[in-house]
């Protein structure tokens, strides 16, 4: 199983939060020539340990230029229920583990972070914290 260790500055502050690397699983699934069509791009992400699968902040979609393969409802903490979009992305960790999986873009209001990193990836490897 991959496993990542990381230096966290602010651990007990802003919580388990790192850096990745987020873009488009497949080339064919972009939109266009769009901001996001020339590679991955980097950003904040926080790993939840409570969240079933994975989110990505509204809006960050259009900047990746992808194409949703759907929409699904979906509860979160700050609201009962709401419906998202859902992506395939590819997603590397600082140490180059790279995964493919489901994001549903969400809005993530109170959080400093584009992306949660769910149980959806979290149950593909070890998680020490």
């Amino acid at each position: 199983m991959p496993s990542l260790a990381v230096h966290v500055p602010g651990l007990a502050r802003e919580g388990p939060v790192i850096e990745v690397l987020l873009g488009p699983w497949d080339r064919s699934r972009r939109r266009g020539n769009g901001p996001g069509a020339t590679g991955p791009i980097r950003v904040r992400a926080l790993i939840d340990t409570g969240a079933d699968g994975n989110v990505l902040r509204r809006g960050l979609a259009s900047r990746l230029g992808v194409i949703p393969e759907g929409a699904v409802r979906l509860r979160t903490p700050s609201s009962s229920r709401a419906t998202g979009y859902r992506y395939r992305l590819h997603i590397t960790f600082p140490n180059g583990t790279a995964f493919e999986s489901m994001f549903v873009e969400a809005p993530l209001p109170g959080f400093n972070v584009d992306c949660l990193i769910g149980r959806g990836i979290l149950s593909q490897g070890v998680l020490v914290y």
